[in-house]
């Protein structure tokens, strides 16, 4: 793990939200963040678990996983990416099946972003469409996961 790039980003994190480390820095927890809308939980902590080759690798993929509070809903139901059973108490595992993940240029606001967006894009999950229509209206965020 390169510490000095992670001490950067937690820094640069930290400008808009309270990051808690981990005295080893295996994980850390980001404190009040802003649930999309329709959850039953505006304000939560987020629980990273940082790769030892960070920045090579993103926290989210297993098993460095990314943890949210249990108990959460999306318009009353368990949101799709979310894993109550797995994690640590009190934890539920938010699964990224995958990122593309660029260690030059993404960050933890990055992955914080795109928390945001996989649990903003809950409503539209699974639903067919015209591929070209939505290649086109993909934003940077979305394009993370390809």
């Amino acid at each position: 793990m390169n510490r000095g790039i992670l001490r950067k980003h937690i820094c640069e994190l930290s400008c808009a939200l309270t990051v808690d480390v981990y005295g080893d820095f295996s994980a850390i927890v980001v404190r009040g963040f802003t649930t999309p809308p329709h959850y039953n939980k505006t304000i939560i902590d987020v629980r990273m678990d940082i790769p030892k080759d960070y920045p090579l690798r993103p926290p989210g993929l297993s098993p460095h996983r990314i943890y949210l509070p249990t108990g959460l809903l999306f318009k009353d139901r368990t949101p799709h990416d979310y894993h109550p059973g797995v994690g640590p108490p009190g934890w539920a595992w938010w699964c990224f099946e995958k990122i593309a993940w660029d260690p030059c240029r993404d960050d933890l606001i990055t992955l914080i972003e795109l928390l945001r967006a996989t649990m903003t894009d809950q409503s539209r999950r699974g639903s067919p469409g015209n591929a070209a229509e939505k290649e086109t209206n993909k934003s940077w965020i979305q394009r993370l996961f390809e």
